[in-house]
């Protein structure tokens, strides 16, 4: 499997709503906690185990000047988040457990690229390293 369908991708995002109790895949974002993403990314995969390789993506990424910008803090800008990998194409049903004071810290569109699942080429440049962890 090179990509994730958009049945498995809205499967996914239907898994994950039902799992914070809400309606929409928003509120489900807005409700993702910092730091929790590792977590978030095991409980994907052990739901979904035949849609990904058995590792994570653990990516260490400085965060977008338009992020930094609107975050406006003086503390270093620049993290680790935990991904999922399916081919060559990484996908982060975690993003809102990587965002500070509710801006998503890679950000290129005001925010709204919160919701997205898939890195942007914009997003890939902002990656320093990246390491596979076995689940």
């Amino acid at each position: 499997m090179n990509k994730l369908s958009n049945k498995n991708i809205e499967l996914i995002k239907k898994f994950l709503i039902d799992y914070y109790k809400v309606n929409t895949w928003e509120e489900c974002v807005d409700l993702m906690k910092f730091g929790q993403c590792q977590k978030l990314c095991r409980l994907i995969y052990k739901q979904f185990p035949n849609l990904f390789k058995n590792h994570l993506l653990n990516v260490v990424c400085d965060y977008s000047e338009q992020a930094q910008q609107l975050i406006n803090d003086d503390e270093d800008m620049y993290g680790n988040h935990f991904l999922l990998v399916c081919g060559s194409h990484w996908y982060d049903f975690a993003r809102g457990c990587n965002c500070i004071n509710e801006i998503y810290v890679l950000t290129h569109n005001n925010n709204i690229d919160k919701y997205d699942i898939e890195f942007s080429d914009k997003e890939k440049e902002l990656i320093i390293a990246s390491v596979k962890h076995k689940i």
